[in-house]
């Protein structure tokens, strides 16, 4: 399998121009997966929930995960990214698992950090991803896939007394991380 990334500094509040920028980036990729950063089409720093309500999408009825899902029909790949959604009156920093026949699995982040506390809503979904079409072909119906946002748990090992349930990631042929944190000196 081939697994590619694409970083890049997102414009703010430009949902489109970001969503513009990827699929022109990667409409040349040669690869099997690829995986976007943390919140890439909204950017990451919100003023208030109110901002980031006017910014979130439902990823079931988003322009956004239809150009993404184009984009890997036409290049044959699969694509993990980070997402602004919004479900109901909840508000969620999620990871989605696209490919071509569209949105395949959702996580939502469950240990907020710092002000995402004031923005978002704690996931509410198993740690593994789920619901969606299913996966297709390049990666195994039956393979466990989680696609979302821990490294929380990769870079605090134990939050608020939870500790990582590393068992519950046996099996799984790769963990996918969009994530917006830098390190100190990266």
């Amino acid at each position: 399998m081939r697994v590619g990334y694409f970083q890049f500094r997102p414009r703010f509040g430009q949902i489109e121009k970001n969503c513009d920028r990827v699929v022109n980036a990667l409409a040349g990729a040669d690869a099997d997966l690829v995986v976007l950063p943390e919140l890439p089409f909204t950017g990451y720093y919100f003023r208030n929930r109110s901002e980031l309500r006017k910014l979130a999408e439902d990823p079931r009825r988003s322009t956004t995960v239809e150009r993404l899902r184009d984009l890997c029909r036409q290049r044959g790949f699969r694509l993990v990214t980070g997402f602004a959604e919004k479900d109901g009156d909840r508000l969620f920093n999620s990871a989605l698992l696209i490919g071509p026949r569209g949105l395949a699995r959702t996580y939502r982040k469950i240990h907020l950090f710092d002000q995402e506390k004031r923005w978002f809503d704690p996931g509410d979904l198993p740690r593994s991803a789920h619901g969606g079409t299913g996966i297709d072909r390049g990666i195994r119906e039956d393979a466990q896939v989680v696609c979302g946002h821990i490294s929380y748990h990769l870079v605090f090992p134990c939050h608020d007394g939870l500790p990582v349930d590393i068992e519950g990631f046996n099996g799984c042929s790769g963990i996918l991380l969009p994530d917006h944190k830098v390190m100190a000196g990266s």
